[in-house]
């Protein structure tokens, strides 16, 4: 299968407020959404701030998270509480570029 025709397994849509929610089949009208391919199952989500700082998430975490249900991110509520921004890029990283992050 093509990379562009890998099969979407679910949806992150993450809001300004720090909050977000996995779904399956529909994004949400979420302030960032991302789809999560079948190719990317075993990659990370990083997380960009205007700080400097990089939050790297497991996929794989994503994924066992409960469809439809709102989730606070504690890197989003720290940060937030320190006066720096939402993130400024959000990138999913997949397996095959793993290997050469530290």
């Amino acid at each position: 299968m093509d990379k562009d025709q890998s099969e979407i397994l679910r949806y992150f849509n993450l809001y300004n407020s720090g909050t977000y929610i996995m779904t399956e089949g529909n994004p949400l009208e979420a302030d960032h959404v991302l789809p999560i391919k079948s190719d990317q199952r075993n990659g990370f989500l990083l997380q960009c701030y205007d700080s400097g700082h990089i939050n790297k998430v497991f996929v794989s975490t994503l994924l066992a998270r409960k469809i439809n249900k709102e989730y606070m991110s504690f890197y989003l509520s720290f940060f937030q509480f320190c006066n720096t921004h939402v993130p400024v890029v959000i990138i999913i990283i997949p397996p095959i570029f793993c290997a050469l992050i530290v």
